[in-house]
């Protein structure tokens, strides 16, 4: 279905050859809203604050999914002191008067903290 179908519809069952009363119904199509840009995102250490952003979308209402369970209705949702078990595939849809859009993904890799390096006696060279 495209725009040019939005109008009155009928509908008529027939069983054994027996049709029923038409019954009708008006409907206006909505477009389906195109699933929102995700801005990019290099890798994160472990720790600190990974930000998901979408693209702004006029009355989107915004879902997003990730790993280990993450849900988030905000357009630009945060996780503070992300650990190493965020990595993985983030998804967001976007609903707008109705009807939701398909998913947009990104990747995103949780690297680990390195461990602090001792170097030695604690002797300066000079």
């Amino acid at each position: 279905m495209n725009n040019t179908t939005t109008g009155a519809y009928q509908v008529i069952a027939s069983v054994a050859g027996c049709a029923s009363v038409a019954n009708s119904i008006d409907a206006t199509l909505k477009p389906t809203p195109a699933a929102p840009a995700i801005d990019p995102i290099s890798a994160v250490c472990e720790n600190e604050t990974l930000i998901l952003n979408a693209a702004f979308v006029s009355g989107a209402t915004y879902n997003w999914s990730g790993p280990g369970g993450f849900i988030s209705n905000t357009q630009s949702p945060a996780i503070t002191n992300v650990p190493l078990s965020a990595t993985g595939n983030y998804s967001v849809n976007i609903v707008v008067n109705g009807c939701r859009s398909a998913n947009n993904t990104v990747g995103i890799t949780v690297n680990p903290i390195p461990p602090a390096r001792h170097s030695g006696s604690g002797e300066l060279c000079r």
